[in-house]
């Protein structure tokens, strides 16, 4: 399964990044690919839509089999918030053009699954990120990475209790 994790931003200095996260098989994970998006566009529209366009393109040219993004979590300011939810939006029509499935994942999940701690540090991802899959970059490519592995396994136990089972059969004798 090869996951496109997303981690959303909207401003040069605070960027989106995805990463490419291939999982041929349970206990082996490889980072593919990974880049930051760094809008240049003065209003927060055209920065929204040059981040969602690139990542249309990014969708367009992987074909990923899940799209992992950081759900656009409760910000002190309203209009981040509001900002950040129309970056979703274009991640999940651009997802859905194609019918691929998502899954949203909150920061603290991608904390716990590249860190092992939900309260790790920006430079704890980082270091992670370095240490586990040779990924030299930024806090932003970090977080994709995160937000890919968190995705995957939620994903992946979503698939798992949507599966019909037979029903436990009870002991003779017993009501």
């Amino acid at each position: 399964m090869r996951v496109l994790g997303i981690d959303l931003g909207l401003r040069a200095d605070n960027p989106a990044a995805w990463a490419l996260v291939d999982f041929p098989h349970i206990g082996r994970v490889t980072v593919l690919d990974y880049a930051e998006i760094k809008p240049r566009a003065s209003s927060w529209q055209a920065r929204a839509s040059e981040v969602g366009l690139s990542l249309l393109k990014r969708i367009n040219t992987i074909a990923p089999d899940l799209v992992s993004y950081e759900a656009a979590h409760m910000e002190k300011n309203a209009q981040v918030l509001r900002k950040l939810s129309c970056v979703e939006g274009m991640i999940l029509l651009a997802a859905a053009a194609h019918s691929i499935p998502t899954q949203d994942v909150q920061p603290t999940q991608a904390k716990v699954a590249l860190a092992s701690d939900a309260k790790a540090t920006k430079q704890m991802m980082i270091d992670a990120a370095k240490l586990l899959y040779k990924v030299n970059s930024g806090d932003h490519i970090a977080d994709a990475i995160g937000h890919a592995l968190a995705g995957e396994g939620l994903f992946r136990r979503a698939q798992l209790l949507a599966t019909p089972r037979p029903p436990i059969a009870r002991r003779p004798g017993r009501k």
